[in-house]
């Protein structure tokens, strides 16, 4: 059972000004505790935490990326492949999501760029974030335009791609 949040009020306020549901004021919290902590792995966590309670999203799941040697040190083992996103989900509509989470001077590889850029193209959800709270704005954002049918053109780099990658 998850434990009780104490907030402020002015905490508590802050929170439901930005998200409309008491499940993503609670998430968003918890997400906020969490990523004080710091630490990709924690963004991580908190954004798959904040996604799966988000109307819009079906369902969202950390994948774990990247590869290390075999205990043998014979081999090289992969997680996933080469450019996936940390988080992998499905919105609501049926279209994929993928999430690639960055702390601190991080950027994505071009492998990840070029993932990315193909979820786009396909018509799915893409993004990279540097906040898990920032998810929730772009998800709806894109919900939002995929109801009123103004996806950005396939040929066009969506909003999220960072300066100077396109």
């Amino acid at each position: 059972m998850p434990r009780a949040l104490r907030l402020t009020p002015l905490q508590y306020s802050t929170l439901a000004a930005r998200f409309d549901s008491p499940a993503l004021v609670a998430s968003a919290a918890r997400a906020r505790a969490r990523a004080g902590r710091g630490g990709h792995s924690a963004l991580v966590d908190s954004t798959v935490e904040l996604l799966n309670v988000m109307p819009e999203v079906a369902w969202a799941h950390k994948f774990n990326t990247g590869a290390l040697r075999s205990p043998d040190g014979e081999r090289m083992i992969r997680f996933a492949f080469k450019g996936c996103a940390d988080i992998l989900g499905q919105m609501r509509t049926g279209h994929l999501l993928a999430c690639e989470c960055k702390t601190g001077k991080d950027a994505p590889t071009d492998d990840q760029i070029a993932f990315l850029k193909a979820v786009h193209r396909a018509g799915g959800c893409a993004l990279w974030i540097r906040s898990a709270t920032s998810a929730v704005g772009i998800v709806r954002l894109w919900a939002q335009k995929e109801l009123l049918g103004r996806m950005t053109p396939a040929g066009e780099d969506p909003q999220w791609m960072p300066r100077g990658t396109a």
